[in-house]
């Protein structure tokens, strides 16, 4: 599916990767460009160089809107995304305007540039085989490794991996994957057309990052389909590898990928081989800046004094939930992620009787002001996305891209909520987990009612505001 990739305003932004007006940071058409980086937050400021293969939000407000925009995009074309991979892209855009590339062009050539490769890989364990034996399933093979088909595939491709690293990897235990058709950004065709590129220009390192954080993907995938091809075998007893994750994360194994078909502009078709066997090259924003971030958050919400709370067993619940979600998301497993954002939902809110409209109305009534819509529209909003979450699990049915990018700031906001019910200096008297739900629930009457709660009231419920969810500031 190829949809517009409207990021007019974004060009600039390469340049410094901060926004003066970080309010509007999701709104692309009103974005204006400052070339500092402000931490206000923090008290000072700094200029970031143009290209950074790390970026981190929390430093850079204005970021997080247009990296949910990057996103989305990627998903919109049946491309994996993953937070690692939008980081990626800005490198690579950043290195495109190095290159003087207008705006319209960037954009142009990113849309243009998403094409179907062939995609392979090869998983290299550290054992060896004691035979020649080979076992099959599902289109994978156990085997030792041997020169085919590694060597042609990574000749076709370009790459040196087979020349410098064969010697060292030959004879030893190798999993081989089925050759996937994926969505690929194919970068190959735009370095083939800059001379005098090498490894270590920004162009290389922006590639070579962006091939690197797809390939994670796509391993993560790959090892999704492992598990889906021997869930049979699993159940008898006999599988090839009872515990897939176990061996992804093996010491000493080494993963290659290797991407074939991508065109380039003479009409040949080329390709791209992780890991590349040429220097990394890593730049990182100064640490003193993250280090002071996180202190501050630490002081803000007071993270020491958290395990004292009753509530505090509640919000780890819901942080392992957004992990979960933020890890099936990496393996492209969206609608299993929106379920693990839901369930994150159930823990907090949820009773025996009446679960969708019970969730749907204490969610709101505790999350709607930092998400600035009225009680009503939030409520309509989950009460939707439960739905949503009920069909799935029912019938089967993928839950569409626009509702899958709503529920990760609806869950993000209760977790914030539940931080500042943890907090001793907010709640001096310890917040009991059936009397906080009560007086919620309380709440969530007079808002049905049209009635206004009290400021205290909306304290003593852990109820928001927009600045105060949002902002690491003093108290």
């Amino acid at each position: 599916m190829n949809t517009p990739f409207k990021m007019e305003a974004f060009c600039p932004l390469i340049d410094s990767f901060q926004v003066s007006n970080p309010e509007h940071a999701g709104d692309l058409e009103r974005l204006e460009i400052i070339p500092e980086v402000s931490c206000n937050e923090l008290g000072h400021a700094f200029k970031l160089p143009p290209f950074y293969l790390w970026l981190d939000s929390t430093i850079m407000p204005g970021l997080l809107g247009l990296k949910q925009r990057i996103s989305l995009w990627l998903i919109e074309n049946d491309h994996p995304t993953s937070d690692r991979l939008v980081n990626a892209v800005l490198a690579v855009m950043g290195a495109m305007r190095q290159r003087g590339c207008t705006s319209s062009k960037i954009v142009g050539r990113l849309q243009n540039a998403i094409s179907t490769g062939d995609v392979s890989h090869f998983f290299v364990l550290p054992g060896t085989l004691a035979d020649d034996g080979k076992v099959s399933l599902g289109g994978f093979t156990l085997s030792k490794l041997s020169e085919e088909p590694l060597k042609s595939r990574c000749a076709k491709a370009g790459g040196d991996f087979f020349l410098k690293s064969y010697s060292e990897l030959r004879g030893r235990l190798c999993l081989q994957s089925p050759v996937y058709s994926r969505k690929v950004i194919n970068l190959v065709s735009w370095l083939a057309e800059i001379n005098g590129c090498d490894w270590h220009s920004a162009e290389y390192q922006s590639v070579l990052a962006y091939f690197e954080a797809l390939a994670a993907m796509h391993i993560k995938m790959m090892w999704h389909d492992f598990s889906e091809k021997q869930l049979v075998h699993l159940a008898l007893g006999s599988p090839l590898f009872p515990n897939v994750r176990e061996i992804e994360k093996m010491l000493g194994a080494q993963p290659v990928t290797i991407y074939l078909k991508l065109p380039v502009s003479d009409g040949r078709n080329a390709g791209y081989v992780v890991p590349s066997v040429q220097t990394r090259t890593l730049v990182f924003p100064p640490l003193e800046s993250k280090a002071s971030h996180l202190a501050a958050m630490s002081e803000h919400y007071r993270l020491d004094q958290l395990a004292k709370a009753p509530l505090h067993p509640l919000l780890l619940n819901v942080c392992r939930s957004m992990a979960n979600a933020s890890s099936l998301a990496e393996e492209a497993r969206f609608d299993e992620s929106f379920l693990a954002s839901i369930i994150a939902l159930e823990q907090v809110f949820s009773n025996r009787n009446g679960i969708a409209r019970t969730i749907s109305g204490r969610t709101a009534a505790l999350v709607h002001r930092q998400l600035q819509l009225g009680f009503v529209e939030t409520a309509e909003l989950i009460r939707r996305l439960y739905n949503l979450r009920s069909i799935f699990v029912h019938e089967g049915k993928s839950i569409p891209i626009e509702d899958r990018q709503q529920i990760g700031p609806v869950v993000q906001a209760v977790a914030k909520a539940l931080l500042s019910l943890c907090d001793p200096r907010l709640h001096p008297t310890q917040v009991v987990r059936q009397e906080w739900l009560a007086r919620l629930d309380a709440i969530r009457e007079r808002l049905r009612n049209d009635e206004q709660p009290t400021a205290t009231e909306l304290q003593e419920a852990g109820i928001l505001e927009p600045a105060s969810s949002s902002n690491i500031v003093t108290p």
